[in-house]
């Protein structure tokens, strides 16, 4: 069963329980209050037949039952409400006067009940109670009392206009119930399906999201309704889930580039050492010098290796969250140092530094010396030869910003987004041997990451290139610097 028909079961069961209910109850009311009525009626009549007994004679009209009707006589028949029954003091019948029309009168009510000797005499004498008629299935209403001289009176009405009056409400009320159920059961359907319709769309939603279409929402809904906030929750767990796929697939990708380039980086050493060794086991190396040549080259493309391969260990542990000490490091000699290193490599390269004391955060110190380095070595290497350079560093309110900036060619607009990832050359023109493995920025945004920081490229082309990181500052003490 389908949650919409469930739904309209339920509201129909509840409406015919209602209906049901209230028809019982309006019959019950109609049938309790009509029969008090007629009990009020037989007893306000007995109390006028032991004040004015009839006379003796079956059939004998008494006038305090006529209800219409004109005098005997003269053809018209007289309507009795109730019957009269009067007994002598020795049980015998010495007077009766039936309910209705004196031309067809009701049955009389059976009083074997009310007989001397009778085991329900005691029980229904000087009460109002319910008994059949001597013949069919009339029913009366009876009070018996005593009269004069040790009479018995017995007062019935019929219940016949109780019973139809019940009837008839019972007919309308399962009459009025039954077309009541059909439109309250067609007013819920159509009520039920338009709400629900939002349901059917998340359905289909859902279907065409397992098909594979991540970009698909569920349609917007009243917020103020329990399917509008469903809809919405849904349709951010939606998009956080196509973040999270969209995410892993960059990572996928970037993950096998990564090792496409990390192979392509190992194979030319590789390939170097293999080749030295074929030449060497040949005998193409008898020449002393042609042999230390050699040991040199393998020398460096071991190097070469070495340094790769720590930087991808580097990598790695920055990936994981590993490797960082976190302790209270001034910047100021760490970025000083890294100026004297540039120098001492390229001693005509000028280098301007404005560089403020006391910068302090937390981090690694030979961490934040590798981000330096890294940095203007980038700006050495791909800038002409004498192309000035220029570090500053100063303390903002919860910041220490440090700039390194070059006035070379600058970095064209398309290649300043993947400044950043790994084993990416911006300058398709660079060897190895001035353009390095392409890692070296990398690690400056891994590092910079790590340590809570923040860099940024600007960069105009023609007019050089900055690179500005900001890193949280710290208040603490015991500050320690090392490179």
């Amino acid at each position: 069963m389908t949650l919409r028909s469930g739904l309209v079961l339920a509201s129909a069961l509840v409406i015919a329980l209602s209906i049901a209910f209230l028809s019982a109850f309006a019959v019950r009311t109609t049938r309790a209050t009509l029969t008090d009525q007629i009990d009020q009626q037989i007893i306000t009549a007995a109390d006028k037949k032991t004040r004015n007994p009839p006379r003796e004679g079956y059939g004998q009209p008494s006038g305090a039952d006529t209800q219409s009707g004109t005098a005997a006589g003269y053809g018209n028949p007289e309507l009795h409400q109730n019957a009269t029954l009067v007994f002598n003091a020795s049980g015998d019948l010495v007077s009766a006067t039936p309910s209705g029309y004196t031309d067809d009168p009701d049955p009389l009510p059976d009083l074997t009940s009310v007989a001397p000797g009778s085991p329900e005499r005691a029980e229904r004498f000087d009460q109002v109670t319910t008994i059949g008629a001597v013949e069919g299935d009339m029913r009366f209403r009876i009070y018996v009392c005593d009269g004069r001289n040790g009479e018995v009176i017995a007062t019935a009405a019929p219940l016949t206009e109780v019973d139809d009056a019940v009837s008839r409400i019972l007919r309308f009320t399962l009459g009025a119930g039954v077309v009541a159920l059909v439109l309250a059961g067609a007013a819920s359907w159509f009520l039920i399906r338009n709400r629900l319709q939002p349901v059917d769309r998340m359905i289909d939603t859902a279907a065409a999201i397992a098909a594979g279409d991540l970009s698909r929402r569920a349609p917007d809904a009243n917020p103020r309704t329990e399917l509008g906030r469903l809809s919405h929750a849904l349709n951010d767990m939606l998009g956080q889930i196509e973040e999270s796929v969209e995410a892993r697939v960059r990572n996928e990708q970037r993950l096998r580039r990564f090792v496409a380039d990390a192979a392509h980086e190992l194979r030319t050493p590789l390939t170097s050492l293999r080749g030295f060794a074929e030449l060497h086991r040949a005998g193409a190396l008898n020449d002393p010098d042609q042999l230390n040549n050699a040991m040199r080259r393998i020398e460096t493309e071991s190097g070469r290796m070495q340094r790769l391969v720590d930087d991808l260990l580097m990598l790695a542990r920055l990936d994981e969250q590993r490797g960082v000490v976190r302790s209270p490091v001034d910047l100021t000699p760490l970025l000083e140092d890294s100026i004297a290193a540039a120098l001492a490599i390229e001693p005509d390269r000028p280098i301007s530094a404005d560089l403020a004391p006391n910068l302090l955060t937390l981090g690694d110190a030979g961490h934040f010396r590798q981000i330096f380095d890294n940095l203007i070595t980038n700006a050495r290497i791909h800038t002409p030869a004498g192309t000035a350079i220029s570090v500053s560093a100063r303390a903002e309110e919860r910041e220490v910003v440090v700039t390194i900036a070059d006035r070379g060619p600058g970095i064209p607009k398309a290649d300043q987004e993947r400044i950043f990832e790994r084993f990416w050359r911006a300058d398709p023109s660079r060897t190895r041997a001035t353009g390095g493995s392409g890692l070296g920025l990398a690690i400056v945004a891994s590092l910079v990451r790590a340590h809570d920081g923040t860099i940024t490229l600007e960069s105009t082309p023609g007019a050089g290139a900055a690179f500005t990181i900001r890193f949280p500052r710290s208040q603490g003490s015991g500050v320690r610097s090392q490179e």
